[in-house]
């Protein structure tokens, strides 16, 4: 692991004048690669370099679908490769599911059959990365919903627990202000009664005051 493929191309050989391309995996099951500098990882279960000779004659440009049904027919899980197809060409994603896209296994026999050399594996390959990349997507959104509701239902609830406070803060007030009046309805106003003091202290002072400026 971690060894260069062109380092395992060149202890093999290298490469020949006739090669067409390098694959990663079986010649069923493997995908071609860009290039040779990569390294080897742990699903690295070996490499191909393909001849010209051996490689389909359009394996660009594939041809149409001739619905022979070769592809049904090799099928180990027992999936309709050809409608699989059409609906992942057509990206109707729920549709490949209601075909069991997810129960394909890759083995690539469909493709190996396929006289119109149609890359059936690299289509499923590609609609099922769109539907698990539109569940993440949805995972995603449901979660930042879920937490945008809780924070709006924690919002709602403190400041309804600030509302009800206040109200009760209020209503203390209130009922003290009431139990007040109520016990000095009939007494003295206190406040009129500081006043009154204050005043006569006022006269008596001045009344001192002037008896003293007469002696």
């Amino acid at each position: 692991i971690g060894t260069p493929m062109k380092a395992c191309i060149d202890h093999c050989g290298g490469y020949r004048d006739n090669y067409d391309e390098l694959i990663m995996g079986g010649p069923m099951m493997g995908f071609s690669l860009d290039t040779d500098d990569l390294p080897v990882v742990k699903a690295t279960n070996c490499l191909l370099v393909t001849a010209k000779e051996e490689a389909p004659k359009s394996k660009q440009h594939h041809m149409p679908c001739i619905r022979c049904g070769r592809c049904v027919e090799v099928c180990p899980a027992r999936l309709l490769p050809q409608q699989l197809y059409w609906y992942s060409r057509a990206r109707d994603f729920d549709q490949t599911e209601e075909y069991h896209l997810f129960d394909c296994i890759e083995c690539g026999a469909c493709s190996w059959v396929c006289p119109s050399h149609i890359p059936l594996v690299q289509y499923y390959r590609a609609a099922k990365a769109e539907v698990l990349q539109m569940r993440r997507d949805q995972e995603k959104s449901e979660h930042s919903r879920q937490r945008f509701e809780a924070r709006q239902e924690r919002m709602a609830r403190e400041e309804a627990e600030k509302e009800a406070k206040r109200l009760a803060r209020k209503q203390a007030a209130e009922e003290k202000a009431r139990k007040a009046a109520e016990s000095g309805a009939g007494e003295e106003d206190p406040i009129q009664a500081a006043i009154e003091r204050a005043k006569a202290r006022k006269a008596a002072q001045a009344a001192g005051d002037a008896g003293a400026s007469e002696q």
